[in-house]
């Protein structure tokens, strides 16, 4: 495909994944390929049908030697379940860009809301986390060298495993949040107040308001063009984890937007932009 058609097709991947639909991920999926890495589908890690996990591992030549392969655990967006039908299926354009990498990568479904709240839905999620640390050497992973990482919710999620002590696992050696919120206080959607029960609990849902000088390292990434969620998550995480003394970094990207710095992970921007090369500095400085 020839670089203007790549683009067009990126630009139309945008406006799609704006409306939270599939197809925008699809689309860039059908760049992925399958070289580099082998797929382990729906592993199950808990006792409901949501519960299981993708497992990608990166593909070892046989002349070379197999060592376990540091870890990357990622959790897609959609505002915890209300605005997007997505699923880890949906995100082999991610997976591919780690695993092929030499990263074993894992992309796991969990419940959502409405189905439930947000204390349940990190339950599903700290059920990754521990699955992950039990079992992902018999899929080539070191155990000891995870990094954690999101998109929007999905950075929301993986900012709480790594920030708040009730959720975090041994062996995890940083967070990547993108485009996520991580102070989004006063809450001002009806459906965000369902999800995080009472105001009584809302404090207990914003990342920042974990941040402690034990905090694992920090990446921050964020589009100064989002519109959805604001740059001052971003910027205030950063300054929180400044004060705490927590070794992180905070990047912004002026001419990215909330959709366009996920879909800078797929194979047509993968060397047009910085994000994945960041976030691979990143976790090649902490999982050595």
């Amino acid at each position: 495909m020839n670089t203007l058609l790549k683009l067009f097709s990126l630009l139309v991947v945008t406006l799609i994944l704006s409306s939270c639909s599939t197809s925008g991920t699809e689309l860039l999926n059908s760049f992925a390929g399958s070289e580099g890495y082998t797929k382990v589908s729906n592993v199950k890690y808990g006792a409901y049908s949501q519960n299981t996990l993708d497992v990608y591992q990166p593909t070892t030549s046989a002349s070379a030697p197999s060592k376990p392969k540091p870890v990357i655990v990622f959790f897609y967006g959609g505002c915890w379940g209300q605005c997007s039908d997505l699923k880890k299926s949906s995100y082999l354009f991610v997976a591919q860009s780690f695993a092929s990498r030499g990263f074993t990568t894992v992309i796991a479904d969990f419940r959502q809301y409405p189905a439930v709240n947000f204390a349940t839905l990190m339950g599903d999620a700290s059920n990754v986390m521990a699955w992950t640390s039990r079992n992902i050497a018999r899929y080539g992973g070191d155990p000891r060298r995870i990094v954690v990482a999101g998109h929007s919710s999905g950075a929301h999620i993986a900012a709480m495993l790594a920030l708040n002590p009730r959720y975090r696992q041994n062996g995890l050696r940083g967070f990547i949040g993108l485009a996520g919120p991580y102070d989004f206080l006063p809450l001002d959607e009806d459906y965000q107040r369902v999800i995080f029960n009472s105001a009584n609990n809302y404090a207990n849902s914003q990342p920042i308001n974990f941040v402690t000088k034990q905090s694992p390292p920090l990446l921050i990434l964020h589009g100064e063009k989002d519109t959805t969620v604001g740059k001052h998550n971003a910027v205030n995480l950063s300054a929180k984890a400044k004060k705490k003394g927590v070794d992180h970094k905070l990047i912004l990207y002026p001419s990215h937007s909330h959709t366009s710095i996920l879909a800078a992970l797929s194979r047509p921007l993968q060397g047009r932009t910085r994000v994945l090369t960041d976030m691979l500095t990143f976790i090649q400085e902490h999982t050595r």
